[in-house]
């Protein structure tokens, strides 16, 4: 696994704009409000996160993006920083 700057929350939502998905697209999808989304980015001192990314949502995650052709992995939601 390669160390990376960026949290798993910038990756996701990388990955889901590469496709054209909005962050209140992916909040749509989950079926919550765009600032819960928008709140994984987000340090903690900030009400965020931390850019993780809450494990109740890999899996759904994971087969929004298998859905949209999203290129997504298990790993994208480990936090290599």
């Amino acid at each position: 696994m390669t160390q990376t700057t960026q949290s798993p929350a910038d990756i996701v939502i990388e990955r889901f704009r590469a496709e054209r998905f909005l962050v209140s697209d992916i909040a749509r999808m989950l079926g919550v409000g765009r600032s819960a989304v928008a709140r994984w980015q987000r340090p903690k001192s900030a009400g965020g996160t931390d850019g993780l990314i809450p494990s109740n949502w890999h899996a759904k995650l994971l087969q929004l993006a298998r859905l949209n052709r999203v290129k997504l992995a298990p790993a994208d939601f480990i936090d290599t920083r």
